[in-house]
């Protein structure tokens, strides 16, 4: 492969990115899980003790509280993923288990409004859940309440 197509692959990647999580923002004011430009805590994301850690560019120099903007200027991964646990009714807190009971009824949230920005159909809604899910399950989440 030539270095220009891996420079558009990346950038196709990288748009890519940026649309789900600028998706998951919607999702989040429109369903009250986050206001504004509300600030949350860019932090590792562990959920039991024994459990990797969700990862953002900032957390490898500490928990840093930045804004909705930044977290989409940033990439933060952990910003998007307190956005989906608050819209499951389990805010963050370090080492927790989570409840997914809501699962399901916020996987239907999130793909509404995915739909209403033309992004939650067919390929792509299919692999927002697979990753989600996929995040979930490596984080482990064995703690099921």
């Amino acid at each position: 492969m030539s270095v220009q197509t891996l420079w558009e692959l990346s950038l196709i990647s990288w748009y890519q990115d940026q649309w789900l999580r600028s998706s998951t923002l919607t999702s989040g004011w429109a369903n009250n899980a986050i206001s504004g430009n509300q600030t949350l805590t860019d932090q590792p994301i562990v959920f039991g003790q024994d459990s990797s850690s969700i990862t953002s560019w900032f957390t490898s120099y500490g928990n840093r509280d930045i804004t909705a903007v930044e977290a989409l200027e940033y990439s933060s991964n952990t910003y998007m993923v307190q956005i989906a646990l608050k819209m499951m009714g389990t805010p963050y807190s370090p080492n927790m288990g989570v409840d997914l009971k809501n699962l399901d009824s916020s996987m239907d949230k999130l793909r509404a409004t995915f739909c209403r920005i033309r992004l939650g159909h067919s390929k792509q809604e299919l692999i927002f859940q697979l990753n989600l899910r996929a995040i979930l399950l490596k984080s482990s989440l064995l703690r099921i309440t």
